[in-house]
């Protein structure tokens, strides 16, 4: 996948001189597709269509609510922890790139439009992946609903930790950014375990990013 990246990078670099978010949103658009073939190739193996897998609208107004009360929840607590966390230099809030109109928009669209399709692997395929070997192991549904929740959340959380494995070394670790990961990990899979529906986790997990950041841009300015 970095082969592709970094072969499709110098085509829309003009766009994004400062690698602010091209880089991030050919990334999050490449993966994204992988786990969409991925996928496809589940419904193949299973015999399953892809309203089956979570691409529908049904239970939409419900998907609507949960998203709504999630963010309602989770950026008042943000909000409060992070301006406290702020203010007692816990966490490093400045961005790491030139703060202008242009930069800010483009990190900010990545964030409302694109990171979100991380859900149709963390939540999509690997949940219905791990749905498939878990069912006959699990009597309770709810028990295999929360074990399916926590899996997801577990690797979705380890996956925004920056690591080497040769040698093995943490090269980026932000405990903050960690709880937000494993709280929207946590959310995200119960919506779409609730709803059936891969639209609140991708909702959810996009308007949550794009609100952060509008909190980040005010802790830049202030």
């Amino acid at each position: 996948m970095r082969f592709v990246v970094k072969f499709l990078y110098p085509v829309f670099k003009h766009w994004d001189p400062e690698n602010v978010y091209i880089v991030l949103s050919l990334n999050g658009i490449i993966c994204a597709m992988i786990s969409m073939f991925c996928i496809i190739v589940y419904c193949v193996v299973t015999k399953k269509n892809l309203k089956e897998c979570g691409f529908n609208l049904i239970n939409i107004k419900l998907s609507l609510r949960l998203v709504v009360l999630f963010l309602v929840v989770f950026m008042t607590l943000y909000v409060s922890i992070g301006t406290i966390a702020a203010r007692n230099g816990l966490f490093d809030y400045k961005f790491h790139f030139q703060f202008n109109l242009k930069n800010y928009s483009g990190i900010f669209l990545f964030e409302l439009f694109i990171s979100g399709l991380e859900e149709v692997y963390f939540r999509g395929f690997l949940i219905l992946v791990l749905l498939t070997l878990w069912k006959p192991i699990f009597k309770s549904q709810k028990y295999l609903y929360i074990a399916l929740v926590l899996a997801s959340t577990l690797v979705f959380t380890l996956r925004h930790i920056g690591m080497t494995l040769y040698p093995f070394e943490i090269t980026y670790l932000v405990p903050l950014q960690l709880v937000v990961t494993t709280v929207m990990g946590l959310s995200c899979g119960y919506i779409f375990l609730r709803t059936k529906s891969l639209i609140g986790a991708y909702m959810a997990h996009s308007i949550s990013n794009a609100c952060i950041y509008i909190f980040l841009a005010v802790l830049n300015v202030i």
